[in-house]
């Protein structure tokens, strides 16, 4: 997985994210990874745009929300995906839902 698909450039690690790796994610098992990553491998998917600088409108943000599915889940997921459109509404939060689909 490109890193520049998770990332539109490297932040600032606070002290609790210090370590933290994208490939953590990403990992070599099939179903050990996002849910979204899995099922969209090649899109831009950010969660999380800051307030400032127009990011949401530039489309500027970060992957910091995932869906990680246990491997009965895994194998059944049927669609996942990132609901922008709270994002843009006024006084909203910096995050976007993350919704997941699975057949039961």
């Amino acid at each position: 997985m490109s890193q520049a698909l998770e990332r539109v450039r490297p932040i600032c690690s606070p002290r609790w994210a210090r370590g933290f790796r994208p490939s953590v994610i990403a990992a070599d098992e099939p179903f050990d990874q996002d849910a979204d990553r899995h099922l969209h491998p090649d899109e831009r998917l950010y969660t999380f745009w800051h307030y400032w600088r127009n990011s949401f409108e530039r489309d500027a943000g970060i992957r910091i929300d995932h869906a990680l599915p246990s491997p009965a889940l895994a194998g059944k997921l049927t669609a996942a995906g990132v609901d922008r459109t709270p994002r843009g509404w006024e006084k909203t939060s910096d995050h976007a839902p993350i919704w997941v689909e699975v057949e039961v």
